[in-house]
């Protein structure tokens, strides 16, 4: 519909009275019209042209063309954990059109990196002077990476000034994402751990299901172990407790836990250190009691009881699948929850979840891993990204994301919405077993900052590939070999902190 602009009674006033001198001083001379020019801006997609006159004095407005401001582009780089799959990838290239049709002034663009570019891409866009505006998900372990740089801006100051409501997050989220240089994200997901279990393989053994309630007296390693060697088989259908199993032959195993941290594990062995070091970050701990015997329970798993894969067993997996449950040759997984939001929907078998057993001297957990959104300290537009990272973390739009994810929302308010998204996807799966399993989460974390973290990482990986391959089966060798490395490396550091 075509505007018609006139002129109301306040404008002819004013501008009458500006051109009131000259008026009276011709008031002996013919009347001849007196031409205002008024500049007035309009979008250019209404460019309005009107005259409208008047006895004295004659107004035209002239319009001045202005361009629509153009969006801010905020990047988000996606690759420093989960959200790289194809279903996630159009779950948050859908979020991003949302946002992009509600704000005027902001346009969000997701840039997907595949996991093992993940560090070079990062590394390579800081040296450039060209950072992501956010980096979403990345869980504390990807924090580390970069924390000792001081790449990551600290976003309390942001929380301050919009009285930012931090109360409907889960308290234990909140804490994992404080640091000694401030506060470096929201809480967004949460991924606890248990043991998935694969149906259809224990209705074939004729092996009840693992309990589903925590800290259940007969849910013990021992039991596990009972278990596990009843689900693995070999060519000739014999299980690991028979007399006539042969362990060179396996084609199932009960058990796997491959893909989790060998210090995060050694808490359930009693281990009061959060990654294998002192609280002062000063002392290697990884020859303590409770890390060798668990470092040994994986060994045995292997070569004694012969209910997990080896590294060269476990190959079979990944010719079919991307992980050792999903190929369904494993009749039990401990792992955590971001596997649900990748492929398990659509998995060849039936599967629950259970919960993770009592270790040897009474205690109970199971490590959580937490992803949030942090912001690069050299980004270009820190408040837009910051609009654009608290949106993302809103009710209705976390729950989204957390699905996707494979992970539970870290806001209390978003459990409703989210048990109701995760029954649609996943309706055999027990949900208590993985709201209960946040309980037993390890705070502080297995993927807490370490000095020299990559360093320290590979050291790890080297000791465990020790006991995978089979290399040294005896685990008090393999972390006393692992504890003087990883002491040199705390020693190094420190020296070069002056300390």
């Amino acid at each position: 519909m075509r505007e018609v602009n006139k002129l109301n009674r306040r404008d002819f006033l004013r501008l009458a009275a500006a051109t009131a001198t000259g008026a009276l001083a011709a008031a002996c001379a013919p009347a001849a019209p007196q031409v205002v020019e008024v500049e007035k801006q309009v979008p250019v997609e209404k460019v309005v042209k009107e005259t409208v006159v008047v006895e004295k004095p004659v107004v035209v407005e002239k319009e001045v063309l202005v361009k629509p401001a153009e969006k801010v582009k905020i990047r988000i780089f996606v690759g420093f954990g989960t959200g790289t799959g194809e279903d996630q990838i159009r779950d948050e290239e859908a979020l991003a059109y949302r946002f992009n049709s509600e704000r005027e002034d902001i346009e969000v663009e997701w840039m997907i990196t595949p996991w093992d570019e993940h560090t070079a891409k990062f590394s390579a866009m800081l040296a450039a002077g060209d950072p992501p505006d956010i980096c979403m998900p990345i869980g504390i372990g990807g924090v580390a990476q970069f924390y000792d740089e001081d790449v990551w801006m600290d976003i309390q100051p942001y929380i301050d000034r919009d009285n930012y409501d931090m109360s409907d997050f889960y308290g234990p989220t909140v804490e994992l994402h404080k640091y000694e240089k401030g506060t470096l994200g929201l809480p967004m997901a949460v991924y606890p751990s248990f043991i998935y279990y694969n149906k259809d393989l224990f209705d074939a053994a004729g092996v009840d299901y693992p309990p589903h309630e925590w800290g259940t007296a007969e849910w013990t390693f021992d039991k596990l172990v009972q278990v596990a060697q009843q689900l693995t088989l070999d060519s000739k259908g014999n299980n690991a407790a028979s007399p006539g199993f042969d362990p060179n032959d396996i084609v199932q195993w009960g058990y796997d836990e491959s893909w989790m941290d060998v210090a995060g594990l050694a808490r359930q062995f009693g281990s009061k250190a959060a990654n294998g070091v002192s609280d002062d970050y000063k002392t290697a701990l990884f020859n303590t009691k409770p890390l060798v015997e668990r470092a040994q329970w994986m060994s045995d798993a292997i070569w004694k009881w012969h209910i997990a894969a080896s590294s060269e067993q476990s190959s079979v997996f990944y010719d079919t699948a991307g992980d050792p449950f999903e190929s369904g040759k494993v009749a039990m997984w401990y792992c955590h929850t971001w596997m649900m939001g990748e492929a398990y929907a659509e998995a060849p078998f039936a599967w629950d979840i259970g919960a993770v057993p009592t270790g040897p001297y009474g205690d109970l957990s199971a490590q959580v891993d937490a992803d949030t959104f942090v912001m690069p300290a050299a980004g270009k537009h820190p408040d837009e990204a910051w609009e654009v990272a608290k949106w993302m973390c809103a009710p209705g739009n976390l729950e989204v994301l957390a699905l996707t994810w494979g992970s539970v929302p870290a806001r209390k308010s978003g459990q409703e919405a989210f048990l109701k998204m995760l029954k649609e996807k996943f309706p055999n799966v027990d949900e208590k077993v993985l709201f209960t399993a946040i309980e037993y989460g390890d705070i502080p974390n297995h993927e807490g900052w370490l000095p020299q973290p990559s360093k320290m990482g590979d050291a790890v990986s080297a000791a465990m590939d020790l006991i995978l391959t089979g290399e040294n089966k005896d685990a008090q060798q393999v972390m006393e070999g692992l504890n003087k490395t990883v002491q040199g490396y705390l020693d190094e550091y420190w020296a070069q902190k002056g300390s």
